[in-house]
């Protein structure tokens, strides 16, 4: 009945800059730290604060995830943001579909004929100010993986009070990339 996603992630790998040094060999990890999340609580506004790669849309300011819990197991999801090279505003949609107590797919609605999809596992939250999410995409015989910070008010997007758990999470996971801070500082969203 729960689990997560997409937090701020609705986000997939963009085949460009910064793409290839992220890219693992083999299939994506089980990931058996991740919490089970209640799916309710979850649903809402999530903030990106930091990430360790490029998501689907490129390097955005103004990153705001938005999860509508449809049924039990399922969001309808809209993450959009400013793009850093051309201050437009993009976004992207996409489902999200519970698949066990732990682990969400997310089928992205893009204009690729190839589909795009991700994994991803919530690895700390509190529900009501902060969230450590990983994601993971299966690119041939490789994958990436994706790690966010996400707070539910941009104010706290500065606030490294998630620190130590972020920190927890990428060790397990084995993920050593630099977390780029993403400016939420007078962002209109829509």
């Amino acid at each position: 009945m729960n689990s997560f996603i997409v937090i701020f992630g609705i986000i997939v790998a963009a085949y460009g800059e910064d793409h290839s040094s992220a890219l693992r060999d083999g299939p994506c990890p089980d990931i058996k730290n991740a919490l089970s999340i209640d799916i309710a609580k979850f649903s809402g506004n999530w903030y990106g604060a930091k990430e360790n790669s490029l998501d689907i849309l490129g390097r955005v300011n103004c990153s705001l995830l938005t999860l509508q819990r449809h049924g039990a197991d399922q969001w309808a999801v809209l993450y959009s943001g400013i793009s850093r090279k051309t201050n437009e505003r993009l976004s992207v949609t996409a489902t999200a579909k519970i698949v066990d107590q732990k682990t969400t797919i997310v089928n992205y609605n893009t204009n690729s004929s190839v589909p795009l999809v991700k994994t991803y596992w919530v690895m700390s939250t509190d529900y009501i100010h902060k969230a450590i999410v990983v994601s993971c995409e299966q690119i041939r015989s490789q994958h990436q993986l994706q790690i966010w910070s996400n707070k539910r008010r941009p104010k706290d997007c500065l606030s490294d009070d998630d620190e130590e758990d972020l920190a927890s999470a990428m060790k397990s996971l084995g993920i050593n990339e630099i977390m780029t801070p993403i400016n939420q500082t007078g962002c209109v969203y829509y």
